[in-house]
């Protein structure tokens, strides 16, 4: 069945003895499903790498037929870019998470011959703290020179001095060009300090 989903299609739309799907006919692969128990469904239908499949959006009694649409909008140009809506990506690091991952690599890294940690650890401590606490929420993704500006300029008024200053920048630039050699954040974030 097609038709055009509006509020009243949605409202009309009764259950059968089977389930069964209501085409939009303005949005191709999106639709709604009625199932037998009356309980009705967005979703969208498509094909990738030559499969086809479909992805629930939501429930009616949460989304209204025009917030349904502008998903399945949303979601049918990522799946015409390549994207799988059922792959979940990994939750998104944050300048918190990187720093407190960069920290593990050099606390093994960075070893005096007794097994502690060299000078240098001082110098990567103070530097990720700093990050850390600036910008606890912000993905590592999205980190900018004009966050790194404003770190630096934190510093130059706290009275440190050009060497230290160098130091640490020089930290944080190393941990977004590992981040970026690990693949953990794209690498034009890196490029960009």
């Amino acid at each position: 069945m097609k038709s055009r989903l509006t509020k009243a299609v949605v409202q009309e739309a009764a259950p059968r003895e089977r389930p069964y799907l209501i085409m939009d006919t303005e949005i191709p692969g999106f639709g709604l499903r009625v199932e037998c128990s009356g309980k009705k469904t967005y979703l969208v239908r498509y094909r990738l790498n030559g499969k086809r499949t479909q992805v629930r959006i939501g429930d009616t009694s949460v989304l209204t037929p025009a917030l349904a649409r502008d998903k399945a909008k949303k979601m049918l140009v990522r799946i015409g870019t390549g994207e799988d809506p059922h792959h979940r990506p990994p939750a998104e690091l944050t300048v918190h998470g990187l720093c407190q991952r960069y920290r593990a690599v050099c606390d093994e890294y960075y070893r005096d011959s007794v097994g502690g940690p060299t000078s240098t650890m001082h110098s990567i401590r103070r530097a990720l703290r700093t990050a850390q606490e600036k910008y606890k929420g912000l993905p590592a993704a999205e980190f900018s020179p004009k966050n790194l500006t404003d770190i630096r300029d934190g510093w130059i008024e706290e009275g440190l001095t050009r060497k230290t200053i160098n130091a640490y920048m020089a930290v944080l630039k190393n941990m977004f060009r590992w981040a970026a050699e690990q693949e953990i954040v794209p690498a034009n974030v890196h490029h960009s300090l």
